[in-house]
């Protein structure tokens, strides 16, 4: 009804409701009313006659009102029935048009009737006899002969059904995570569309007895060009495989005529995450012993340039070599550290690493990426940076006499022999320092004991006795001889170099009563980070001294005002030896001039005061060399699972040493990012437990990235294990790692159209449609110098005028508002630059692809077309391959016309509704002559009808085929 009605019950339709023809509604026939009374639907009952060929009467004084119950419904006579009941239709010709195939303007031989069928499920059949009875009309060209009734059989075809084929299949990393995995995505790609039906997956055969995994999933576009198919749990296919469809898929073209051929193995694009293995980017050694040389305790450190899986290594020989036949020691240790980003190796007893030394990194070494997917594989050749402690070559200070004996000869006294760095002191048992000036005079070490001290700086050589020499030779040897020392087999404490031990001369004395003099020797004795100690000074007395009497650090004057720093401590640490231990912070240098003139020392007979010309002296020796700290390496981690830097998220920062920190100083003040960039709000620092690294944890709103630079400020607080040296100030150090920054979109497609079907090139509201792979981080709409800033043409130009709209999240659509002075054309190459992925976070792209498409105006391009001579069967076969530009209302109709010349044989036409990329073949047969005089002519129409007035429209253009 025209509005809604007060909606009455009616329980009998029939009694209100007539049919003509004596039809009826049956008995039973049911009333209900609809959408606020305004629709009124009859179930028919049991014996219902009515058709569509009756009328309804309803009568008057129904009882149907206006809603309002103002106005009742005057009733209406003989109203038609539209719409169907279900009733069989025949099928109809509802057009026959003539095609002037003979050339002359009669009727003659090889003119062609096309008819077409738009009855409902017509039953003709190529072969099938069709009749032209007699009155026909069709009559010779003078109009006196009629066409005698005649039948012939149908040739040719309605349409060649083309089997689908791949075209692309394409991996998407649906479920967020690196790897193939349960939800990730294949999608398989068609060149024609397809029955989008039930398939069979078990038809899809993966290489290397790969699966789509328990219980996959399969679901169709709504235009049958597309298949994708969802992984199940326990999927094992990778990109790397291939992938090829079998017989029987359950596949076919939209009809369901032409099944899906095998295919041959199709290459997998796209990515199901990236599953990159780690690597080692850096070795780092660290002289954690404090000593010289390699030392148990020393750590050999490994950086991986991602987080691993943190497998637990029991046993370091079996997953890394060292070169040139050196080890790790035994015992040695490995822990993680750094969410499995570093390991830490702690040398153990033995080990005989050195910096020169290469590591390998065997194959099958259970180290993988954090989601455990990629192992790392076998490395070689790695360099180690740092140092485990450098070696420093002992050289002798002094060789000094001392009466123990009480007489004038040297047999039972000692001579104390200083070397300025700790040695390996060995344990001389047996043989002879030699005295090279003199054959009579010599010091028998069979007879003599041997006393090392001071981390082995110091040997105390204790003459034999007269009594104890039974052989013809003894000691007498005399202050002032030359000594050699060097058969000895006295090494640095790694045992690596010898010892400067020729032409020694003995000063001091062997008589008693001798004044003490005393030399100053700056050593690294003890040095320690942990304790704060830099190192020594050993004040070396000639003369054994009187220890009672207390010494105070205090007492003892350093030129250039320097100090010992704070805390530093003063001992007797032998008879003739006073240690001074120097700590952090000190000032003291070698060089400096030291006074002892406040301590009043004497020797140990209480005979002798240190003279007052001999209390100062210079210090030699050195507290070891001073490396200055210096940033190896800065690696970015991905805690926090999000793609761009974010709360959580880590930065290592590593040092090729371990470093003193004057925590009153340093803070992440001193650490600037370039690009105006910060670590957020509230971020935190720690170093690890040898200050060899710095790790930093990123706050709530960072705004780092992976691609910035950070510098080290002046004054920074960080400072070599001496704390003498502080870091210089650096900048543009390079972050490595990542924060997760996600992959950069790219470019799938860039298609030109147009809606002036009269023009063929650039005109107002011609488009270029650029569609990518992923949504991206761009969004609105865009004015001309806004697209020019992302797309670029090269040296073409699009037109005076153009604007942008982002639409679907990943499709940039350009629209030319004055084409003056365009250059652009299908096939130029454009260039998109600065779009990111949608989180802002990946690499901005800059990527250039080809123009496709057409500025055409029509609807439909033709991408390619053929045309096959085949001899021996007198058949010409022809094919066309199309591509839908634009959306097209309704179907498309495609004529093939055989030309001979410039005279039309046969036409053929097929209707479809062309979608996506689709090809189409007709073969014509039983041709007479010379096949080269043939050729195909093809045109694309929006409709085909008899109707005179109306005018089939181009969708593409004309093409022959030669």
């Amino acid at each position: 009804f025209d509005k809604a009605t007060n909606q009455p019950a009616i329980a009998n339709p029939s009694s209100l409701i007539g049919v003509s023809n004596g039809h009826s509604l049956g008995v039973g026939a049911t009333a209900v009313w609809l959408d606020n009374g305004e629709t009124l639907r009859i179930t028919l009952g049991t014996g219902a006659t009515v058709t569509t060929s009756d009328t309804i009467t309803i009568q008057a004084s129904n009882g149907i009102f206006d809603e309002w119950a103002a106005a009742e419904f005057a009733g209406v006579l003989n109203l038609p029935i539209s719409g169907s009941f279900g009733t069989a239709a025949a099928p109809v010709i509802s057009s026959v048009i003539a095609t002037n195939g003979g050339g002359t303007a009669y009727v003659e031989a090889g003119d062609t009737i096309v008819i077409t069928f738009n009855g409902a499920n017509p039953t003709i059949q190529i072969g099938d006899e069709l009749t032209f009875e007699a009155g026909n009309g069709i009559y010779d060209a003078t109009g006196q002969e009629e066409l005698a009734e005649v039948a012939k059989a149908i040739g040719g075809n309605f349409g060649v059904a083309v089997a689908p084929g791949l075209t692309s299949v394409y991996a998407t990393n649906a479920n967020g995570t690196p790897g193939v995995g349960a939800g990730d995505r294949i999608i398989f790609t068609f060149d024609t569309r397809t029955n989008a039906a039930n398939v069979d997956l078990s038809k899809f055969n993966i290489s290397n007895s790969h699966t789509f995994g328990e219980n996959a999933t399969f679901a169709w576009s709504n235009d049958g060009l597309r298949l994708t198919v969802t992984l199940g749990a326990g999927a094992s296919i990778t990109t790397a495989d291939k992938i090829s469809i079998g017989a029987s898929s359950g596949i076919t073209e939209v009809t369901g005529a032409q099944a899906l051929a095998p295919t041959s193995d199709f290459v997998i694009n796209g990515s199901f995450g990236y599953t990159d293995a780690p690597t080692v980017i850096a070795l780092i050694a660290a002289n954690n012993a404090g000593q010289p040389g390699t030392n148990t305790g020393d750590t050999l450190t490994l950086i991986f340039d991602m987080a691993t899986n943190r497998p637990i290594i029991t046993d370091l020989s079996t997953i890394i070599e060292v070169s040139n036949g050196k080890s790790l020691g035994s015992g040695a240790t490995a822990t993680w550290l750094d969410n499995g980003q570093t390991l830490r190796i702690t040398l153990g007893s033995g080990a005989s690493i050195t910096t020169n030394d290469t590591i390998t990194i065997k194959a099958g070494n259970g180290i993988y990426d954090s989601w455990e997917f990629a192992e790392l594989t076998a490395m070689g050749g790695l360099t180690i940076n740092g140092t485990f402690g450098d070696l420093i070559v002992p050289n002798i200070i002094s060789v000094v006499g001392s009466d123990k004996s009480g007489t004038t000869e040297s047999y039972g006294d000692q001579l104390i022999i200083t070397f300025d760095t700790p040695t390996n002191g060995i344990a001389a048992e047996a043989g002879i320092i030699r005295v090279t000036n003199s054959e009579d005079e010599t010091l028998d070490l069979s007879y003599s004991a041997l006393d090392w001290s001071q981390n082995n700086q110091v040997l105390s050589v204790t003459i034999s006795t007269y009594s104890s020499v039974t052989a013809s030779v003894y000691a007498n040897v005399r202050v002032g001889d030359i000594l050699d020392l060097s058969g000895l087999g006295i090494r640095d404490i790694t045992n690596s170099v010898p010892v400067q031990a020729n032409e020694l001369v003995i000063t001091g004395s062997f008589a008693p009563g001798l004044m003490p003099r005393y030399s100053a020797v700056a050593t690294s004795n003890d040095r320690s980070a942990s304790e704060g100690i830099y190192g020594t000074i050993e004040l070396i007395f000639t003369t054994a001294m009187d220890r009672s009497k207390a010494v105070d650090i205090d007492d003892i004057i350093v030129s250039n005002g320097h100090t010992f720093g704070d805390g530093a401590t003063l001992a007797w640490t032998s008879d003739n030896v006073l240690t001074i231990t120097v700590k952090n912070g000190a000032t003291v240098e070698a060089g400096d001039l030291i006074d002892l003139s406040a301590l009043e020392l004497m020797d140990a007979n209480h005979i002798a005061y240190i003279d007052v010309n001999d209390v100062q002296q210079v210090i030699n020796g050195s507290f070891g060399s001073v490396l200055l700290p210096e940033i190896i390496n800065i690696v970015a981690i991905n805690t926090d699972g999000h793609a761009g830097a974010g709360a959580g998220d880590r930065m290592i920062i590593t040092f090729n040493s371990s470093v003193a920190v004057d925590t009153d100083v340093f803070d992440l003040s001193q650490i600037e990012i370039s690009n105006g960039h910060d670590f957020g709000e509230n971020p935190t620092f720690e170093w690890s437990v040898d200050n060899t690294f710095l790790t930093i944890t990123l706050g709530n709103g960072t705004t780092i990235t992976a691609k910035d630079t950070l510098s080290i400020l002046a004054g920074n607080g960080i400072y070599d294990l001496t704390g003498m040296a502080q870091m210089n100030a650096v900048s543009g150090l390079q972050i490595g790692g990542s924060f997760g920054e996600g992959v950069a979109p790219a470019i799938v497609s860039i298609v030109a159209s147009s809606d002036d079907k009269l023009s063929e090139v650039i005109g107002l509201g011609s488009k270029i449609t650029i569609t990518f792979d992923m949504t991206v981080n761009q969004t609105g709409e865009l004015s001309k110098s806004q697209v020019d800033e992302i797309v670029g043409f090269g040296s073409k130009v699009l037109g005076t005028d153009y604007s942008g709209l982002w639409v679907n999240g990943n499709q940039l659509i350009i629209t030319v508002t004055d084409a003056e002075g365009s250059t652009l054309a299908t096939g130029d190459s454009i260039t998109v630059i600065g779009v990111k992925n949608v989180y802002g976070t990946s690499d901005a792209i800059n990527e250039t692809k080809s123009l496709t498409g057409s500025f055409d105006g029509r609807q439909v391009s033709v991408e390619s077309y053929a045309l096959n001579r085949i001899t021996a069967s007198k058949m010409i076969t022809s094919e066309i391959t199309l591509q839908a530009i634009k959306e097209h209302a309704g179907t498309e109709t495609v004529v093939f016309q055989l030309m001979k010349g410039d005279t039309a044989v046969q036409i053929s036409t097929t209707t479809l509704d062309i979608i996506g990329l689709q090809k189409l073949a007709y073969e014509f047969s039983g041709l007479a002559g010379d096949l080269n005089e043939y050729s195909v002519k093809v045109f694309i129409l929006d409709n085909l009808t008899s109707d005179l007035n109306s005018t089939p429209e181009l969708l593409a253009q004309i093409i022959e085929l030669k």
